[in-house]
């Protein structure tokens, strides 16, 4: 009121021929949502935690694949006041960072929002896949493949494609100890 951070509630106390002039001034929230986008087998249940700056309640939370929240301030649900925020996602073990709504940004977003402002700000991540269960081992046996004076020798099988027909696919060889 006049300028006042007060309560909308006034007192005003008058005199026989006074006259009062209370101006009311109300700014629109705005609204900022963080949304989850995680991709693997666990997207839905991992839990992914987020730290924020400004005037919100929502200074930490966590959301799951797929989940939303929109921050709020202490005067009303879903809305913040105008103003400058940052928001961080914090790093989950065995998830990697992918982007903010599909642009190679930092985990760390500053977000300025006026009166009236909607945003809405996509975080993907991707499931690190254990090295384990993403790459096969191909095992090709050494086979024996001729004796010399004083050696053994031990190579993989003859190639059979016709550009290097009849080449040893590699080989190797040791000394044997003379009696």
């Amino acid at each position: 009121m006049n300028g006042d951070s007060t309560t909308p509630l006034q007192s005003v106390t008058v005199a026989a021929g006074d006259s009062r002039l209370l101006t009311y001034q109300n700014t629109q929230g705005a609204q900022i949502t963080v949304a989850k986008n995680a991709i693997g087998p666990e997207g839905s249940t991992a839990e992914f935690t987020f730290a924020t700056t400004g005037n919100t309640l929502d200074s930490s939370f966590t959301l799951s694949g797929g989940g939303s929240l929109a921050l709020s301030s202490t005067e009303q649900a879903g809305y913040v006041r105008p103003g400058i925020y940052t928001v961080e996602e914090l790093e989950t073990i065995g998830w990697t960072f992918d982007n903010v709504n599909g642009e190679s940004f930092t985990p760390l977003q500053s977000v300025t929002v006026s009166a009236g402002d909607t945003r809405l700000l996509t975080y993907q991540n991707s499931q690190v896949i254990a090295v384990s269960n993403a790459i096969g081992v191909r095992y090709d046996p050494i086979y024996p493949i001729g004796i010399g004076v004083g050696s053994l020798e031990y190579g993989a099988p003859v190639r059979t494609d016709p550009s290097v027909a009849n080449e040893i696919a590699g080989s190797s060889s040791f000394d044997t100890f003379a009696p």
